[in-house]
C-alpha cells in the first residue's frame, strides 16, 4: 500500500511547500522514514514561530513611529490645561479644561462657559469630569455642580448633590463620572459618593467614622467597575501640617 503525503503551509505572502512523503506498509521499520516525518515537522513549527515573530516586530515597529497631531489654543481650544476628554455618540469630542468646555467636530471647535446672568449655562468653568452615558446624554462634572446637557437648545440642566448647599461652591465639585452594568451613574464628589439611578433618583454615601462599614474620608477621584461587577472607588483625604503656633 502506498500513500502520498503532500504537507504544506502558509507564509504571510504566497504558498510554501515543505515536502513530499511516500509511506508504506513498511513504514514502521523504516528508521530513516520516521527522521524525515520529524524534520518535517519541526520545519512548519519554526516557520509558524519566525512568522508571529516577524509579526510582533513589526507591531513594534509601528508602535515605535507613532504621530501626534497637537490642538491648542491656537486652535481655537479655550485653555492648554486638559482636565477630561469623551466622545459622544454623534462623534463629537468633548474637552474639559480649567476655563470651559469644549466640542471638537474634527475641524472646529465650540466652547461652552459659565455665565453668572444667563440661564442654561454651564454651572462652573473649571471641567472636572466628562460621561457620555448609554443613552447618549453628555454629563459634566465640574467645580460646582453637575450637568447634564440639552442637544436640542445647547443648555446645560444643574445638579448640586450637596444637600446642605444648593447653590454652588466646592462642596459640589464633581471629580468622576462612571456608568455601570445596571446603567447607574456613580459620581465622585468632594464629599463622598453619589448614584444616580436610571429612573433619576439620588443616593449619597458619605464617610462615617462611627460606622466601618462607610465609604472612607475624603474626596472621591476614582471609580472603577471590574468584570466582577465589582464597584472600586479611590478617595483623597488631604492633611494640613500645624502651623508653628500650634505646634
Amino acid at each position: 500500500m502506498n500513500v502520498d503525503y503532500l504537507l504544506k503551509f502558509y507564509w504571510p505572502h504566497g504558498r510554501v511547500e515543505v515536502g513530499e512523503l511516500e509511506l508504506s506498509d513498511e513504514s514502521p521499520d523504516n528508521p530513516g522514514l520516521t527522521f524525515r516525518c520529524i524534520a518535517t515537522v519541526l520545519i512548519v513549527l519554526f516557520a509558524i514561530l519566525s512568522t508571529a515573530s516577524i509579526r510582533a516586530t513589526v507591531k513594534l515597529a509601528d508602535q515605535r513611529n507613532v504621530i501626534f497631531d497637537r490642538l491648542g489654543t491656537a486652535d481655537g481650544l479655550s485653555q492648554a490645561v486638559v482636565t477630561a476628554i469623551t466622545q459622544d455618540t454623534n462623534g463629537f469630542v468633548w474637552i474639559g479644561t480649567q476655563e470651559g468646555l469644549n466640542r471638537f467636530d474634527g475641524y472646529h471647535f465650540e466652547t461652552f462657559l459659565h455665565s453668572e446672568n444667563v440661564a442654561g449655562t454651564i454651572s462652573h468653568h473649571f471641567i472636572r469630569s466628562l460621561l457620555s452615558d448609554s443613552k447618549g446624554i453628555l454629563w459634566v462634572g465640574t467645580d460646582s455642580g453637575l450637568n447634564r446637557y440639552n442637544e436640542v437648545d445647547k443648555t446645560f440642566d444643574v445638579f448640586y448633590l450637596n444637600s446642605e448647599s444648593h447653590t454652588g461652591g466646592l462642596e459640589n465639585a464633581v471629580y468622576s463620572l462612571v456608568e455601570d452594568s445596571k446603567q447607574r451613574m456613580w459620581i465622585g464628589t468632594e464629599i463622598g459618593l453619589t448614584v444616580r439611578s436610571p429612573s433619576g433618583l439620588f443616593t449619597h454615601y458619605h464617610y462615617n467614622d462611627k460606622d466601618p462599614d462607610s465609604i472612607g474620608p475624603g474626596s472621591v477621584r476614582a471609580i472603577y467597575e471590574d468584570e466582577e461587577k465589582s464597584l472600586w472607588v479611590g478617595t483623597c483625604l488631604l492633611y494640613t501640617s500645624p502651623s508653628p503656633r500650634d505646634s
